[in-house]
């Protein structure tokens, strides 16, 4: 029975203590019995006593319940009382004795059997696990035999690993308080009751303040995460006080209250967790969409999002303006959004909600109508409009607004409208308008145009590059018109992808076949190449889809992942024939045989008789000429107009070229038939340094360098086969009739090749004969004077310019001719037949006077050159 009465109040004791109490009540009421027969005593009567338990068990006992007896203000066993009946103390050492006839008998204590047990409380070392309460656990724990240091970090660590995502501002204060709460401050005192071994081991729990901070820095995010909010003024049921005290913790010892401090934070005070900002305008692009406080939290300032904005923008600035306008918008709206707040009934009036108005869905649908081709076409992929937040659980951009739960209320915030309502799509299929006519029997169909580059636009590009193609021959201009007609004006397609938004079409377009740009090529590459121009490429790579400009068939773009087809336009002109030939000379002009012996090259659509009938009259009037001239000017003629044929066979389009005469057969003929060209006027018909119609040198030094596929062509000239030094006029000396020395002698003559001095001085012999039966010495002199200085010309020469030789003869004055003829002279020129001289005569081939007044004025390509005439000796 009162075994019973005293073990009833140990079941409230902790488990560490309560095994302790229990032995000592135990072994203190149930004491162990030791029976011993000794000699003294009759032999049926045993001397019977006990065996106390020992004082290292009581000791055990109070190490392990000292600080729970003065907790329950309940006084401590005293392991050094004295039993009042052996006087003898209680819990001995190791025995007690037993008085025997004036001797002892000695009975051993009992040790205790329970195992050794640590101490209920203590204070231990932190051991730096977890490493995140490094920064606040900077004194001893308190542990107890209930929670051990491992038990404490196995503790912090699972609740820690479930911060990892909250805001950082949150996740430190939290952080904290579970570091602080979990590692409490270990204190030690020494109360004046307990064994000086035993100490009382008590704790300091976290301020309230460091709690309020953490809610103030963490509420909002805990009623996003739907996960429950601390409560600061909860009690520990344990010790019947606050969890987090305002000042300090009282430790009860025997009725006394014993404070310990409570444990500040030691964050720095920190920004709002959420706060409402104003925009500062930064980047400029965001103004005309940002007119309203922005939404920014204590981990991301407004400086971070104005550099987010700055480089998500920065992408954009190679965008068309079509797209580049709606998806600033949405980035813009995106990063920067309206800030809102809210009242949430289980919030303090302290901490307020502070939240944001998304983007609407219009504002992204928006972007995507405009912008989703351009993605697509550059192999990006873009924004999804219905996406989730993976904050909210709701839509990124809502239809209306979203709503948030906070604990159980439901909290509600509009979206944000587009600044503008959606463009036209910027890729469209247009009409075409007829303009210009030469595209009218090629462009039967709807035209590919975009909000930048309108049908105007296409229209004055087409009339540009066919501008120049009106001149061109026909054989070439029917498919280099054809060709740039479908290349600007390119039939447009509207497909719908499963992947694009309804009402969205991929617009886009046919490209010219590569046959197409194959026919211009075979048809033009040789004009082109003569005026120095390339056909268009056909393997060319385009810039923008990265795909052949001139497809064999087609080409295939992306749809945001769904591949589309579009076919290419194929030429609908019948085979043409090649723009240049090779023909063998067919022998007219009869003057260009002599000079045509391979075959020569001729233009489509000309002929041999025609391209004869064009210089027909050229040789016809050079034949008079000294044969110096006729025969080399014959030849540069002839060699002009019939160009020997060059075929450049290893091109991948045959080219026939014309050689042209070399520049040193012009420089010949201009040298042999200079003079022939100064009585005519002095006007050249042949530049030898002048271009042809292509702007090629018509009489290159050696050859034409040209160039087209790539590759360079030299076509060479085709040099004279006349090998003679021979020229038509020339200066010599005289040695005519003897009565001509007298007005002729020491000077040089002209002569030409036609007729040669000797010639001329059998005619004035002959004259001189006839001039002797004059009437009178004056009518002699008069007559062979003058027949001497016409026939033996004074001979001057100059040279004008390089390869000009001009052999100029100096004619007598008029006063030559007028002087001395009288009466009776002229009456014996008619009696002997003899022709009067007429002193105002000119000239049939120079239009000059046989006898000039002064002289003689020449014009050389517009220089003048002066002959003085010879006057009376």
């Amino acid at each position: 029975g009162i075994a019973q009465q005293r073990l009833a109040p140990t079941s409230l004791l902790p488990p560490f203590c309560r095994s302790n109490v229990e032995e000592l009540t135990c072994r203190s009421i149930f004491m162990e019995c030791d029976s011993r027969q000794l000699p003294e005593m009759p032999a049926n009567v045993p001397y019977i006593w006990f065996k106390p338990f020992c004082r290292s068990g009581c000791d055990e006992m109070l190490d392990q319940c000292a600080q729970v007896f003065a907790i329950a203000n309940q006084p401590l066993v005293d392991c050094g009382q004295i039993d009042p009946i052996t006087t003898q103390p209680r819990y001995p050492s190791t025995s007690i004795v037993a008085p025997y006839f004036g001797s002892f008998q000695v009975y051993t204590c009992v040790q205790s059997s329970l195992p050794s047990f640590p101490e209920p409380f203590e204070c231990v070392t932190f051991r730096g696990k977890p490493s995140i309460c490094s920064a606040w656990v900077d004194y001893p724990v308190f542990v107890s035999a209930q929670a051990s240091l491992a038990t404490l970090e196995a503790i912090a660590s699972a609740q820690l690993a479930q911060t990892g995502q909250l805001p950082n501002a949150c996740r430190y204060n939290l952080q904290e308080m579970i570091c602080r709460t979990v590692f409490r401050k270990c204190n030690q005192i020494q109360p004046v009751e307990f064994p000086p071994t035993v100490p009382y081991v008590w704790f300091s729990l976290p301020c309230r303040s460091l709690c309020n901070e953490m809610l103030d820095q963490c509420l909002q995010a805990f009623a996003l995460g739907r996960a429950p909010a601390p409560d600061c003024a909860q009690i520990d049921a344990t010790i019947n006080q606050p969890l987090f005290p305002e000042q300090v913790t009282f430790a009860s010892v025997f009725g006394e209250f014993i404070p310990f401090p409570c444990v500040e934070s030691t964050l720095p005070q920190r920004a709002e967790p959420f706060a409402c900002s104003v925009f500062r305008g930064i980047p400029s692009a965001c103004a005309p969409y940002v007119d309203y406080e922005i939404f920014t939290t204590a981990d991301i300032t407004v400086e971070t999002f104005e550099q987010i904005a700055i480089t998500q923008l920065a992408q954009t600035s190679a965008l068309p303006t079509y797209c580049r306008t709606p998806i600033t918008e949405l980035i813009c709206r995106s990063v920067f959004r309206k800030c809102a707040g809210a009242s949430p009934i289980a919030f303090p009036d302290t901490i307020p909600f502070i939240w944001y108005n998304p983007p609407c869905k219009t504002v992204c649908t928006n972007m995507q109508r405009q912008c989703i081709q351009t993605f697509s076409i550059g192999g990006a992929t873009i924004a999804d409009c219905d996406q989730i937040d993976s904050t909210t659980q709701q839509p990124s951009y809502p239809e209306i607004g979203i709503a948030l739960d906070v604990y159980g209320e439901a909290i509600s915030f509009e979206c944000v409208e587009p600044k503008e309502p959606a463009g036209d799509l910027p890729f469209q299929c247009a009409k075409f308008r007829g303009t210009p006519d030469i595209c009218a029997p090629y462009v039967d169909y709807k035209v590919f145009t975009t909000i930048d580059l309108p049908i105007e636009f296409f229209e004055q590009t087409a009339i540009e590059r066919l501008a120049a193609t009106t001149t061109l021959p026909e054989v070439c201009k029917a498919a280099l018109q054809e060709f740039i007609c479908h290349a600007v004006f390119r039939r447009c397609d509207e497909v719908q992808p499963s992947t694009f938004p309804k009402d969205t079409p991929y617009v886009w377009y046919q490209p010219p076949c590569k046959s197409s740009c194959q026919l211009v090529a075979q048809q033009c590459a040789q004009l082109f190449a003569l005026v120095r121009q390339s056909v268009p490429e056909c393997d060319e790579i385009d810039n923008t889809t990265k795909q052949h400009s001139y497809p064999e068939k087609s080409i295939t773009m992306d749809a945001q992942g769904e591949q589309l087809t579009f076919k290419c336009a194929k030429s609908n002109l019948p085979p043409q024939p090649q723009p240049f030939k090779c023909e063998f000379f067919e022998g007219i002009p009869s003057q260009c045989s002599a000079y045509l012996f391979n075959p020569v090259m001729i233009p489509l659509g000309l002929t041999q008789e025609f391209i004869a009938s064009q210089i027909q009259a050229g040789l016809d009037s050079i034949q008079a000429a000294p044969p110096s001239c006729s025969t080399q000017f014959t030849e540069i003629l002839c060699k002009t107009a019939f160009q020997e044929c060059d075929p450049k066979l290893d091109l991948p389009v045959p080219m026939y070229f014309g050689k042209p005469p070399c520049q040193s057969m012009c420089n010949t003929q201009l040298t042999k038939c200079s003079q022939i060209f100064l009585l005519s006027g002095g006007n050249p018909p042949l530049n030898c340094s002048g271009l042809d119609s292509f702007g090629n040198p018509s009489y290159p030094i050696t050859s034409n360098i040209f160039t087209q596929f790539g590759q360079t062509i030299e076509v060479e000239c085709n040099p004279s086969t006349i090998f003679s030094n021979t020229v038509p006029f020339y200066c010599e000396e005289f040695n005519g009739p003897e009565a001509c020395k007298k007005y002729v002698g020491g000077s040089k003559i002209l002569s030409n090749e036609i007729v040669p001095q000797d010639s001329f001085s059998q005619i004035v012999n002959q004259f001189i004969e006839l001039m002797t039966e004059a009437p009178n010495s004056r009518c002699y002199d008069y007559g062979v004077q003058l027949a001497c200085k016409a026939i033996f010309q004074k001979c001057d020469v100059t040279q004008p310019e390089q390869y000009v030789n001009l052999y100029l003869g100096h004619p007598p004055c008029r006063s030559t001719c007028t002087k001395g003829m009288d009466s009776e002279c002229q009456q014996f020129f008619n009696f002997t037949g003899i022709p009067i001289p007429d002193c105002n005569e000119i000239d049939p081939t120079s239009k000059q006077p046989r006898y000039p007044p002064t002289g003689h004025i020449y014009s050389w390509r517009t220089e003048p050159i002066e002959v003085d005439c010879i006057p009376t000796d």
